[in-house]
């Protein structure tokens, strides 16, 4: 068994620090970098399982940064948000309770014991479940109701698609989104690109027998930016989770652009545009209707990606 030294008060505060070092500190409003920081590291006997935890605050900045990396089972999960707002913080625990993210720390015996917790969504960033969290759903949809314009009413009847994404949400990226829905069949599919060489593909596609899961997401397309006419030439390859495999051409019936440039950091030239679109499989089936939406950025993705 093995016994933890318990140091006394003038070991403790030997070098000059205080058990009141062990709170959050009064900070200088006139400094813009002031950091009051917390972090709390951890890992069990043969490594399996290992953790970093920190909760720093940026008063003058007024927001919070916090991150856990959490390492177990051979994969690292990861929350982090950098900007929790620094009013919403208890000061007393460096704790924070809204909108699906707890942490916060209570001190029991200053410089001594404490107590830690943190409960959030986090994303998986390696091993066989790597990825990022979801935080989003999206649903097939049927749509009926009326569209008017100038006071002259029309019905519409159709279908189409609706989604609810909340979290973080990273732009500088490129990515490929094609929504289709056949009379008996539902196919959304994504692939998202990070930089050359890293992306993630996701999707379902939905027929009577069930849905199942998009594994694979290859689009094959020629993009023309400097058209909104024929903006893109080409079409697109998916594979499901159960081994299914769909292709078909993807062409254009009416494609808008789409204002982006307040959301990239830094300023970059890119095209963003979403269109209705025809898919035509390859397999002689009808052709359905969707649309597509996607995000390109001409020079390359920009290095902060």
């Amino acid at each position: 068994m093995t016994v933890q030294h318990r140091p006394s008060d003038d070991e403790l505060t030997q070098f000059g620090i205080r058990f009141e070092d062990d709170e959050m500190r009064p900070y200088d409003p006139e400094e813009p970098s002031w950091n009051d920081s917390v972090f709390y590291d951890f890992y069990n006997e043969d490594g399996s399982t290992a953790g970093h935890l920190r909760i720093g605050a940026l008063p003058n900045e007024g927001r919070v940064w916090f991150w856990l990396y959490l390492y177990r089972n051979g994969e690292w999960l990861v929350i982090e948000e950098p900007r929790v707002p620094f009013a919403e913080l208890d000061p007393k625990t460096f704790g924070y309770d809204r909108a699906g993210l707890q942490f916060g720390r209570a001190i029991e015996e200053p410089l001594r014991t404490s107590r830690l917790w943190c409960s959030g969504f986090a994303r998986v960033v390696s091993g066989p479940r790597a990825g990022y969290d979801a935080r989003r759903f999206e649903q097939p949809t049927a749509v009926q109701g009326k569209i008017s314009i100038e006071g002259i009413d029309e019905a519409f009847v159709g279908r189409g698609e609706r989604d609810h994404s909340w979290g973080p949400r990273f732009w500088n990226m490129e990515w490929t989104l094609l929504i289709v829905n056949g009379p008996d069949y539902r196919q959304q599919c994504v692939r998202a690109q990070f930089d050359e060489e890293s992306f993630m593909d996701v999707g379902y596609l939905a027929t009577p027998e069930g849905t199942d899961h998009v594994v694979k997401a290859e689009f094959d397309l020629d993009f023309r930016h400097d058209s909104l006419v024929e903006p893109f030439v080409g079409g697109v390859t998916i594979e499901t989770e159960s081994g299914t495999t769909r292709t078909g051409r993807i062409e254009n019936i009416a494609c808008a652009e789409v204002y982006l440039e307040h959301m990239l950091d830094p300023p970059q030239p890119r095209t963003y545009r979403r269109g209705v679109v025809r898919y035509v499989p390859d397999d002689g089936s009808e052709p359905s209707l969707g649309w597509i939406e996607y995000n390109r950025f001409p020079n390359g993705i920009p290095s902060s990606a």
